[in-house]
């Protein structure tokens, strides 16, 4: 694959199996009297289904190395403030493998390495 296959984040995050997918059956519903009234709203199932496992694993697995063995890492950074904030550890470790995606295809497309104090100087602004 090629980083241009994706361009943005969120369809890496798909084919990744970092997706959130939503579904909906029963657009519209009939009324007695006659006509439709719009349904429920649409209901989120969780993560896409179909993706690639081996890069999904890599991603998680990035995710954990940041988690468990950094200290001055932004990335890690971010994982403790969303645990302080009350988020869930593992939605958290998925909020930081969505963000090693979204920097992998960053960097990849640009062709460059990684440079924390570019990302930390990002996320400021």
């Amino acid at each position: 694959i090629t980083p241009h296959r994706f361009r943005t984040a969120r369809q890496l995050w798909q084919y990744a199996g970092l997706g959130i997918v939503t579904r909906s059956s029963n657009d519209w519903i009939p009324r007695p009297g006659g006509g439709f009234v719009r349904g429920p709203v649409v209901q989120t199932r969780g993560l896409t289904p179909e993706y690639n496992r081996r890069l999904k694993g890599i991603l998680k697995g990035a995710a954990t190395t940041v988690i468990q063995h950094t200290k001055d890492e932004p990335l890690r950074e971010d994982y403790a403030r969303l645990l302080a904030n009350g988020t869930k550890p593992n939605l958290a470790k998925l909020t930081i493998a969505r963000k090693v995606a979204a920097i992998v295809l960053a960097i990849w497309k640009r062709e460059e390495s990684y440079q924390p104090d570019v990302y930390r100087r990002s996320r400021a602004a």
